[in-house]
């Protein structure tokens, strides 16, 4: 892994369409989202924690998630390939998304110092069945895979979910008047 970083998604009646607003860094819409909610969903506090300025970046209370969720965006590298790859996480995904950022910074190095595997778990609650993402295998790499980790780090570090939302896009876009037997 990486980096991480956090944004912001709300989706409309149908989870399968594409979000109808969202925000890759949490604060402010992404730039291809045609008609955003509003301009700015919050900032960063002095304690550099998100604030929420704009109510559907809100709880409304306990039990009652805001309309645009949080969520936390991973570029990862598939060690079998070296390609690199986002994974958007939210709701249920966030805990061990948490928990697992924690313990790298609990040894104060980065993400990109170790190696897990992302399994998923089976899980089964009042709304249905669902898979939620596991953390395992936590390896810290050795000096020579850390220095090439941290040089694919930065090489990555200006990359952002949105070039991915763009190219998928651009091949929907390409591949609508491919016909398919």
């Amino acid at each position: 892994m990486l980096a991480a970083t956090k944004g912001r998604v709300c989706w409309g009646e149908n989870i399968e369409e594409d979000p109808v607003c969202r925000s890759s860094d949490g604060l402010r819409p992404s730039d291809d989202v045609e008609k955003p909610f509003n301009q700015v969903f919050g900032a960063k506090n002095a304690g550099k924690r998100f604030e929420p300025v704009f109510p559907n970046a809100q709880w409304k209370e306990k039990s009652e998630r805001p309309a645009c969720d949080e969520v936390i965006n991973l570029l990862c590298i598939n060690r079998d390939d070296d390609v690199p790859f986002f994974i958007s996480l939210h709701v249920m995904q966030l805990k061990p998304v948490r928990a697992f950022r924690s313990a790298i910074g609990l040894r104060k190095r980065s993400l990109c110092e170790y190696q897990a595997s992302l399994p998923l778990k089976e899980t089964t609650n009042h709304k249905g069945k669902f898979f939620v993402i596991q953390f395992g295998d936590l390896k810290e790499n050795n000096a020579e895979e850390k220095e090439v980790f941290r040089r694919k780090s930065f090489q990555f570090a200006n990359r952002s979910i949105d070039q991915t939302f763009e190219a998928e896009k651009k091949m929907k876009d390409d591949l609508r008047d491919v016909p398919f037997a």
